[in-house]
């Protein structure tokens, strides 16, 4: 469990259930101004209900691949929707969206690590960590995100743009996964919502950028790839941390082994798909070659 050394002088919320948890900004009161009191005053328990719901997101990806399926048949005999200043603001809104949840988050998780290290975050219930206040709120939101994220794929069937299995692979997999850690109060959330958010502020402005065509010379798209590999990394190392604690401290620690198990499969299988999508793109000729002499074997 969490220790409250050198917190005492600070008065905690209290959740509805009973938790005490402590806010970014009462450590750093200076900063309190920028919270609204929506975000300070979050309780994630009276309506946990949202996500407490397996068949929601279930018959959210079954729809979802029906629409890649279908929506690709039906688009293969019409002509692409240009769709170009849609796109555009649709990754603008999506990139700010998450530039504010990084800014929510990120800050809140880097203090902790700094104040209580990674073995006491793993080990303690979420809500005392990070499921309420503002930084609760975003986790929440970011969850719920997942669903809107899908429209993704709504512009590259009406474009005609290839839709490739990693794709809609990471969409599905994502929404499954965010959605059975939040309702299983997975403790390791917290790391995955941070570089998540982070990543995807970058990754969704430059997709702005490209859409409306005003390109950054200094924001390359092999720096977007190597933003998204690393995450599977990190997310790696978070999970290998994670199985360690579990394994030593057992039932008193707060990891959820079924979310554990699936975060590293999950993760492992975007390491694999993502670092061949990169060999792929910058070394074509490597890649043409290895599929030639399969062809001759």
């Amino acid at each position: 469990m969490l220790s409250l050394t050198n917190t005492t002088e600070l008065v905690p919320y209290i959740n509805s259930h009973g938790g005490q948890f402590y806010q970014l900004y009462q450590w750093f009161p200076f900063i309190e101004p920028i919270y609204l009191d929506y975000e300070k005053n979050y309780d994630p328990f009276p309506g946990k209900w949202i996500v407490l719901i397996p068949e929601f997101p279930i018959v959210a990806c079954i729809v979802y691949m029906l629409f890649c399926y279908l929506g690709t048949k039906v688009m293969s005999g019409r002509k692409p929707f240009d769709l170009q200043w849609p796109l555009a603001f649709w990754n603008l809104g999506l990139s700010i969206f998450s530039f504010i949840g990084m800014v929510r988050t990120g800050p809140h998780l880097f203090w902790y690590l700094y104040k209580f290290g990674f073995n006491e975050i793993i080990c303690t219930e979420p809500a005392l960590i990070y499921g309420c206040g503002a930084a609760g709120l975003w986790t929440k939101w970011f969850v719920l995100s997942k669903l809107p994220e899908l429209g993704d794929t709504l512009f590259i069937v009406l474009r005609k743009k290839p839709l490739i299995f990693l794709h809609w692979y990471h969409h599905v997999t994502v929404l499954l996964y965010c959605w059975h850690a939040y309702a299983t109060e997975s403790s390791m959330g917290i790391f995955f919502v941070v570089m998540n958010y982070s990543v995807h502020a970058i990754m969704y402005f430059y997709y702005f950028l490209a859409a409306a065509k005003m390109r950054l010379s200094w924001l390359k798209p092999h720096y977007i790839t190597l933003c998204q590999t690393s995450q599977m990394f990190v997310g790696i190392a978070v999970c290998v941390g994670s199985a360690w604690m579990h394994h030593k401290n057992g039932n008193s620690c707060a990891v959820k082994y079924d979310n554990l198990l699936a975060a590293t499969v999950m993760y492992a299988s975007y390491f694999a798909l993502f670092f061949k999508l990169a060999f792929d793109r910058y070394f074509p000729k490597s890649s043409e070659k290895g599929k030639k002499k399969d062809k001759k074997m």
